[in-house]
């Protein structure tokens, strides 16, 4: 009895914080809200109360304060399961976009303070200032000669930290310096017209731009593109724009110093792993095999499997090669005892051969002639999982060297909704609260075997997942995944041409008509750019990318109101595109329609709360507007 007066008093205090303005009928935000704070607080389930409180600040635009409640309730949510960041950005929402619910912002700030107090203060690290060119510019002059970063804060200047991403780092031209100050860092460069540019400051492993008392910036990304030859703008694909933003507003990648995999998991992993492996190991070929865990915080952790056989005839003593690594950072541990000692290892930079470091290890007691160690090697860094249309996208790709076989596990939390996998699983099995989904394949030499998931964000819902197992589909998304790895080296001609035999493959893929499409909008192939797009959107109404493909290209034959509908269309496939908002929203403030402007800027500033460029907006458009509170 006790226990079912306790559950009607906290349904009863739910329903006594009213949403002003709304009616409380059944399904309306209002009755959303009762129903989230019930879930969060009476029921304890965090995540499906993050899917209602989504829910209504989507659905009460016209009533702030339901959704003003709810943003600061899915806040609390965040800061309850220990995401501070999630939790800051969702507060950093509320301040930027209720500003007139003063009592919710009071309570948003007042929570800002408290984690800035409990955890690393966010004030503590030097940030970011100012950099030229701005992050996210889309017409920046090719003739600009040198990039630079300015801090808040005097910092090291014999030391800093600028990280490539692929072939979108600019060639370099000259010594890297810091002004007098020792705020301002300035990288030479020698820029091409028509190109998209990442230029990383400080990332997990790679911390050199520090503070004079010795405290690294957090990671910060300088993403712009270079005018095209005929001084239009170049557009930033937006997968890059998105994952840029999320760094940049402190979600990026996550430092790890402990083994993320949950150990039941990996104990399911290893026996199917040995199962599979044993035959190949018999007959001398290779075995391989990669874990991309997926977090509830929507991150991929990426990891595997290292098996050790001492063949020869003496014991092992001193320092022995166990594999080879591409990057310059990984935690290793002992696949049989993953929470004990970490095993004696070091990364040794190759000057050739596969993989750009030697992984090498030295045994703490002798491994004897027919004895095996299993290791298991984690990334440092848990990432943000890219978004798509479609949901989010997990890539599991790797060659070996010789014939052997190669398995990819995807684990996830039990229940995570896999929408759609390229091939179907091999099996599927489930421990330690993960699902565990295994794709093998026997691979020749040198063949890659490549993997793609898309998965429902975290809450959305459980099924099983479906698989395209035409072969068509399959070879048209293994061209399609080449094609944007050519477009982001800008070998734009065989980007096209990738692309163009994926859509041959599969003329039904949509996202390989979008990438032709983007391969050749950058270079001046606006016409068969413009069909490109013009099919993707035909075939799935639901891709933004070419939406905003069409958007940029009718902006530029001066067709303000076609391209102002076209980015429309961009969000409402998906509301995140930041980059499809940035063009509406400026689009609708060079037609004077200001109502929708503020509407979009709104938009905007849910998903980057911290956004510069959004709040300004957003303040010109309310006051050319005439009315409301311009505080962001």
């Amino acid at each position: 009895m006790k226990r079912r007066m306790m559950v009607m008093a906290l349904w009863m205090a739910a329903a006594a914080w009213p949403c002003a303005g709304r009616a409380q009928t059944a399904q309306t935000p209002a009755m959303l809200l009762e129903r989230g704070i019930y879930t969060e607080e009476t029921v304890g389930d965090l995540d499906a109360a993050i899917v209602i409180y989504r829910q209504v600040v989507k659905e009460a635009a016209a009533g702030q304060s339901c959704a003003a409640q709810a943003q600061y309730r899915l806040a609390m949510c965040y800061a309850r399961k220990g995401d501070a960041a999630r939790a800051a950005a969702e507060l950093n929402a509320v301040l930027t976009a209720y500003p007139q619910e003063t009592g919710v912002v009071k309570l948003a700030q007042r929570e800002l303070a408290k984690l800035r107090a409990d955890g690393p203060a966010a004030d503590a690290a030097p940030r970011v200032a100012a950099t030229v060119p701005k992050a996210f510019a889309d017409d920046v002059d090719p003739s600009l000669e040198a990039v630079s970063v300015t801090f808040d804060r005097p910092m090291l200047t014999d030391r800093w930290a600028f990280i490539r991403s692929g072939g979108m780092f600019p060639e370099r031209s000259g010594p890297i310096s810091y002004d007098k100050a020792g705020t301002t860092c300035t990288l030479p460069v020698k820029l091409q017209s028509g190109t998209v540019y990442w230029v990383g400051v400080n990332a997990p492993g790679h911390d050199g731009f520090q503070a004079a008392d010795g405290t690294p910036a957090p990671p910060y990304v300088i993403l712009f593109a270079t005018r095209a030859a005929d001084g239009s703008p170049t557009p930033l694909p937006e997968a890059l724009v998105q994952q840029a933003r999320e760094i940049n507003a402190g979600r990026g990648p996550q430092r790890l110093n402990t083994l993320a995999i949950p150990h039941a998991a990996l104990y399911q992993v290893l026996g199917g792993f040995l199962a599979a492996a044993m035959p190949y190991w018999q007959r001398g070929q290779e075995a391989g095999a990669q874990i991309h865990l997926v977090t509830d915080q929507d991150r991929r952790v990426l990891a595997g499997l290292i098996a050790v056989y001492n063949a020869t005839g003496k014991p092992w003593t001193d320092e022995v090669r166990i594999t080879s690594m591409d990057g310059d950072d990984v935690l290793l541990f002992d696949a049989k005892d993953p929470a004990g000692p970490r095993p004696d290892y070091r990364l040794v930079k190759k000057t050739g051969g596969g993989g750009s470091h030697a992984l090498m290890w030295t045994p703490r007691y002798p491994l004897n002639p027919g004895d095996s160690q299993m290791f298991v090697w984690q990334s440092p860094a848990a990432g943000p999982l890219p978004h798509t249309p479609e949901g989010l996208q997990v890539r599991m790709g790797n060659r070996l060297g010789a014939h052997g076989i190669q398995q990819f596990y995807l684990v996830v939390p039990a229940g995570r909704r896999v929408i759609e996998t390229s091939v179907p699983p091999d099996s599927k099995s489930s421990a330690g609260g993960y699902d565990i989904y295994c794709f093998q394949r026997d691979v020749t030499p040198e063949t890659t075997h490549a993997v793609t998931a898309i998965l429902a964000p975290a809450g959305a819902g459980s099924t099983a997942p479906s698989s395209r197992p035409a072969a068509g589909r399959r070879q048209a998304e293994s061209l399609h995944a080449e094609g944007w790895q050519l477009w982001q080296q800008q070998q734009l001609p065989q980007a096209e041409a990738r692309f163009r035999q994926a859509v041959q493959a599969d003329p039904a893929y949509a996202d390989a008509w979008n990438g032709l499409g983007w391969a050749q909008f950058n270079q001046g192939k606006r016409l068969d750019a413009q069909e490109a797009f013009e099919k993707a959107v035909a075939l799935d109404p639901k891709t933004a990318g070419a939406w905003n493909g069409l958007g940029y290209l009718a902006k530029q034959r001066g067709d303000v109101d076609g391209a102002i509908e076209y980015w429309k269309k961009a969000v409402a496939a998906n509301p995140n595109a930041t980059a499809s908002l940035q063009g509406l929203t400026a689009a609708l403030g060079e037609r004077g329609q200001y109502d929708q402007a503020v509407t979009y800027y709104r938009m905007w500033l849910a998903v980057e709360p911290d956004n510069a460029e959004a709040a300004s907006g957003l303040e010109k458009a309310l006051g050319q507007q005439g009315g409301g509170d311009a505080t962001p």
